[in-house]
């Protein structure tokens, strides 16, 4: 897998999401949370600095949590952040990537956000095998993530603006191997995922997709 790490903007990433999107890529993370349970196994993979920890931290009781960061620094910041936030709950900070899932992980809940349009298209494969693989039979996969526009909110040329430079930006800083949006929902199409709830912000150039595993 490729490497890259979010260190390079940790002091700046959260300031700079809410610069250019406001709230939105908060409240399309947030949007489907409510599929969660207490007593929950529960990874969140590239969860940046801690926003998403701490929302499904005051939203669940009795739960297992590891937040796996390839940012040493991301997860320092997410460490501090919610350190008071624990009560019921426990959280294991684990610096690695989905390589870094351990063979006998089964999670009931996997949060994925912002996470798979950092791959190009021939490393998403493997990642989608590792992560569903980790899911538990019946378990929820809540992913939010960049979709290609699909209505006439937003002027394509702007999209294409916009995406091209993000890529550009986070190519230079971070060493995502992506260079373009993948069409990251095609490599979840091989997996016996439910869609449960789906909805779309900012301009209709965000999606946040809840999945169940059908597979009992």
């Amino acid at each position: 897998m490729p490497a890259h790490s979010f260190s390079p903007v940790a002091g700046f990433y959260d300031a700079l999401a809410r610069f250019v999107f406001g709230r939105q890529l908060q409240e399309a993370q947030a949007a489907n949370l409510n599929y969660m349970a207490d007593n929950s196994r529960l990874l969140i993979i590239g969860g940046g600095s801690g926003w998403i920890l701490q929302q499904v931290l005051t939203k669940i009781r009795h739960s297992s949590i590891v937040y796996l960061e390839a940012s040493g620094s991301m997860l320092r910041k997410s460490e501090k952040r919610n350190k008071h936030n624990l009560l019921t709950n426990t959280v294991e900070y684990r610096l690695g990537t989905e390589a870094d899932i351990y063979p006998y992980e089964q999670y009931d809940i996997i949060i994925a956000n912002f996470f798979l349009d950092l791959f190009s298209q021939s490393y998403l494969e493997p990642i989608a095998e590792k992560l569903y693989s980790a899911l538990a039979p019946g378990g929820k996969w809540l992913i939010t993530d960049f979709v290609r526009p699909v209505s006439n909110l937003l002027p394509a040329w702007r999209a294409f603006i916009l995406y091209k430079s993000m890529y550009l930006f986070f190519r230079v800083t971070c060493g995502i191997s992506a260079t373009t949006l993948p069409n990251w929902e095609n490599n979840l199409k091989p997996y016996p995922l439910e869609k449960i709830n789906s909805t779309y912000f900012y301009h209709g150039l965000v999606k946040s997709i809840a999945f169940r595993n059908a597979v009992a």
